[in-house]
């Protein structure tokens, strides 16, 4: 049994690990931005000849009302090797509300303009890219192993992205469950997912009333 000294260092360091992995996404995110910022506000130059200062001025506007709304909306406070459509949608509607917040200031301040379709691409190609980060590192967390290329690969760029190691049995990133009721119904449920390896959840135990059971 661990002191409290131990299991205060324990949540301390806990803590820590969660801050770096969520500082680690924000970082990934602002990439991911950067590049989709400059391909549509620099490369591509459209109707809106804008100068270095317009750039620079609907690069900060977009990015800090996207990143301000998606720390407010706990998008980097989400666990997403164990996100699942809730997740996405939060990280949709997040993006909307800053969307309707960059749409309103751009409006607002006196700055260079560029066209809504325009904005609209920057947003919605931004999301996309961000969606395809996370969908990405589940893929690679869910089938990263070292029993076939494929899976080394994917091993490797969960390691050197996000700092974890793939597990070489696939029971130790299920996610472990206890299934309420131990009749019929949850016997046959708790049988199919320890049968099924293509599972995401383990059975650990039942919660049941009933003695006999």
């Amino acid at each position: 049994m661990m002191s409290k000294v131990e299991e205060k260092k324990e949540e301390i360091s806990r803590k820590k690990y969660h801050r770096n992995i969520r500082w680690m996404l924000v970082l990934y995110d602002l990439v991911v931005y950067a590049a989709v910022a400059a391909i549509l506000l620099i490369f591509y130059c459209g109707s809106e000849r804008l100068t270095g200062s317009g750039v620079l001025q609907q690069i900060c506007l977009a990015g800090v009302w996207i990143f301000l709304v998606r720390i407010a909306g706990n998008i980097y406070g989400q666990v997403w090797r164990y996100g699942g459509i809730q997740c996405y949608i939060r990280l949709l509607f997040t993006d909307a509300v800053a969307f309707i917040g960059y749409l309103g200031t751009e409006l607002l301040l006196p700055i260079q303009k560029i066209s809504f379709a325009r904005m609209v691409s920057l947003v919605s190609l931004n999301l996309l890219g961000a969606l395809t980060l996370r969908i990405v590192y589940r893929y690679a967390y869910k089938c990263g192993d070292q029993r076939s290329v494929k899976g080394r690969i994917l091993s490797a760029l969960l390691h050197m992205f996000g700092g974890i190691e793939s597990e070489p049995d696939k029971e130790v990133q299920k996610i472990k469950v206890a299934i309420i009721g131990a009749g019929r119904v949850g016997v046959s449920l708790a049988e199919e997912l320890l049968n099924n390896p293509e599972a995401s959840y383990l059975p650990r135990c039942f919660i049941e009333t009933n003695p006999e059971k």
